[in-house]
């Protein structure tokens, strides 16, 4: 049974195209066909996997349309190690900012509808299908968690952009896609993203989002750190853990590989 996953939070520079990514690369790694429907306008997802709307003539605006007819593009330009070579996939249906940004500027209903419906038609060939999303609490955002059997929050350690007040903010549009089109939607996992506990503020922060999230919160958090970013330099093209070229970036990949990893247990 394919497992959807939203990404998704209100405010930009959280790492959901770095959390995407990452948890596509270890499930190819894993063995598991994995999509990835880009949502967000920014485009990062296709870019960064070197797809794009103009490889595929058709891209995640489509999925709204009836019966659209999206065909997605194979990801062949990153590295990863799975058991037997070409088991695990990564495959995606890019965004177009111009044709995401007319969508969000829409609120028909049906038009959800439709998405939930090519989604889940041509995601059920996938073990895995990953929605990355906009910062903006539009339908680009609420189509991805109507779709969608889990949502991750990315959160920054930042009380004035990743708060309570934005949190519980963001809270009340889950609680209004679970009323209204996905009953079945899970309260999310909640990840604090690119951590330097050096700092007396992000102390406080992780504190207070263990406090706050209670149980839905992974446990630890992404370390900050250049060897992730670097690690998504267009000349390597492979996830952190993949042969890092020292000693200390092996630890570091291995650490956020773990971390990935349990994200990825809380989906399944």
């Amino acid at each position: 049974m394919t497992i959807y996953t939203h990404v998704g939070f209100s405010k930009g520079g959280v790492k959901k195209t770095t959390t995407v990514i990452s948890l596509a690369l270890r499930l190819a790694e894993l063995d598991k066909k994995v999509l990835i429907i880009d949502l967000d306008g920014q485009c990062d997802a296709g870019r960064m996997l070197d797809v794009s709307d103009e490889d595929t003539k058709t891209c995640s605006a489509h999925l709204y349309m009836p019966d659209a007819d999206v065909v997605p593009k194979r990801v062949t330009s990153w590295s990863w190690r799975g058991s037997k070579e070409g088991v695990g996939s990564i495959d995606v249906i890019p965004a177009n900012q111009g044709k995401l940004a007319d969508m969000a500027r829409k609120s028909d209903f049906a038009l959800i509808n439709n998405f939930i419906t090519n989604t889940h038609r041509i995601g059920d060939d996938y073990d895995f299908v990953l929605f990355d999303t906009p910062p903006s609490l539009d339908i680009n955002q609420v189509a991805g968690l109507s779709a969608a059997s889990n949502t991750i929050l990315p959160l920054s350690c930042d009380f004035n952009s990743c708060g309570a007040d934005k949190v519980k903010e963001y809270l009340k549009v889950i609680r209004l896609v679970k009323t209204q089109f996905n009953k079945d939607l899970k309260n999310p996992h909640v990840i604090l993203t690119d951590v330097d506990m050096k700092g007396k503020l992000t102390q406080r922060y992780v504190a207070w989002a263990q406090d706050f999230f209670g149980s839905s919160k992974v446990d630890g958090f992404v370390e900050h750190s250049t060897v992730i970013p670097n690690s998504f330099d267009a000349s390597q093209k492979k996830s952190v853990w993949f042969k890092p070229p020292s000693g200390n970036d092996r630890v570091k990949g291995n650490a956020f590989k773990l971390f990935v990893e349990s994200i990825i247990e809380r989906l399944v």
